[in-house]
């Protein structure tokens, strides 16, 4: 992901993605947390095979004994677990029981202690994945007031004001396209860069809103309903009464492909090969995605430069327009209860986590494998909110860009029509 934008920033359109840093730091964040999770992809199966392993050498070291030979294949597979408190030579060379009650009492405790690492490194990616939700969305919600106060106090300079190009330059000593590139702000070219995508948002045809409204909070309801019943199912295991938790999986979950389906998609997708993509890899489609959008905005319209201000002038000094931008992603976004259910989440895995540890510690719980299983889906359900919100924060600040751009255009095209 980080490589995708770095490919998409070039020499020529380095002032349109101005946030290169952001952008990259961004990306290198989650991107650091999509390889934490690859880590736990294959755990539930690691942990069985195991598992598995040393309950079989338990039953037939009970059956048989155990001699110098098995504990050596037992340490090929299982590097260490049998200590170095005894030396192979402790061992008889035939089976027999001598030190067998020491190297039952190793393999039980290996067994519970994989167990018991399992758990924990799930649900601490889990408590990271939540934390940087919780993070991205304090650090968005600020810079958005910030961008908020900025461009009203822009659009309100030039509001009503209408004006047109051949007006404009009657009896004027300089054109207005040399007046408007005299200011690094004002260049025209400069706000050629996401203009398209940013006029389809202002006219309603770059973005869902109604759809991606409704999927992202259905989308989100759902992730605090599976907590609620990871949480139960837990419960239900210190109570020896264990109730599986009812997840939905991720390449299944409805509310998160409808969610994918109303994200605008960036120049060069495909509906077809997209939607494939995102059910067999959503992970690696939405980096996709991630760079055909930062691809989107590093492209110029082909529209001429005239075009380009009369957009200005129509749209830079509107209101409407404004809050078209405004509103559409940032009130879908963090409007509501979001960041509070996520803070809630958040601290409800804090506890979950010292309950857990504490009934790892106390042996083997089969059950206990089951739900780790179920965890580690869920693992992805959230790292998957994490994408898709890291990439609507993108989308939403680089509109915003756009829309300053073009507003700049208008308001100095009102100073340029008073010379």
């Amino acid at each position: 992901m980080v490589a995708s934008i770095r490919e998409a920033i070039t020499p020529d359109n380095a002032m349109a993605v101005d946030d290169e840093s952001t952008a990259l730091k961004l990306a290198a964040s989650l991107e650091a947390l999509c390889i934490d999770m690859s880590k736990f992809e294959n755990l539930p199966k690691q942990v069985r095979d195991k598992v598995s392993v040393i309950t079989v050498s338990m039953e037939s070291i009970r059956e048989r004994g155990i001699n110098q030979e098995s504990v050596l294949q037992l340490n090929e597979v299982l590097p260490g677990v049998i200590g170095s408190k005894q030396p192979i030579n402790a061992f008889t060379k035939d089976y027999s029981n001598v030190n067998l009650g020491y190297a039952l009492e190793e393999l039980s405790g290996a067994k519970v202690g994989i167990i018991a690492a399992a758990i924990t490194g799930v649900i601490a990616l889990i408590v990271k994945a939540i934390q940087w939700v919780i993070s991205s969305i304090k650090a968005y919600t600020k810079k958005r007031q910030d961008v908020t106060r900025m461009g009203l106090t822009t659009v309100k300079r030039g509001e009503g004001v209408k004006l047109s190009v051949p007006e404009m330059e009657a009896n004027k000593d300089i054109s207005l396209i040399d007046y408007l590139n005299k200011n690094p702000n004002t260049r025209v070219r400069h706000a050629a860069y996401g203009y398209d995508f940013l006029i389809s948002l202002i006219e309603g045809h770059g973005l869902n809103v109604d759809g991606l409204s409704e999927s992202w909070g259905l989308y989100v309801d759902e992730i605090l309903y599976e907590y609620n019943q990871i949480e139960k199912a837990f419960e239900s295991i210190s109570s020896n009464n264990y109730k599986a938790p009812n997840l939905e999986p991720y390449k299944t979950s409805r509310n998160l492909h409808n969610v994918y389906k109303a994200l605008p998609k960036g120049v060069g997708y495909s509906e077809s090969i997209g939607n494939a993509n995102f059910a067999k890899q959503p992970i690696s489609e939405l980096f996709d995605l991630g760079r055909r959008m930062r691809n989107t905005f590093g492209t110029q319209t082909t529209l001429s430069d005239e075009a380009i201000i009369d957009g200005a002038i129509k749209y830079g000094l509107d209101m409407a327009s404004y809050n078209a931008v405004n509103s559409a992603m940032y009130d879908r976004l963090v409007g509501g209860d979001f960041p509070n259910k996520m803070d809630k989440l958040f601290k409800g895995w804090k506890t979950l986590i010292t309950k857990v540890n504490r009934l790892a510690a106390q042996g083997d719980r089969p059950e206990l494998q089951d739900l780790i299983d179920k965890m580690n889906d869920y693992t992805v359900k959230i790292n998957l909110l994490n994408q898709m919100y890291s990439l609507l924060v993108y989308i939403d600040e680089q509109t915003i860009k756009c829309m300053k751009r073009i507003s700049d255009i208008a308001t100095a095209c009102v100073e340029y029509n008073d010379l």
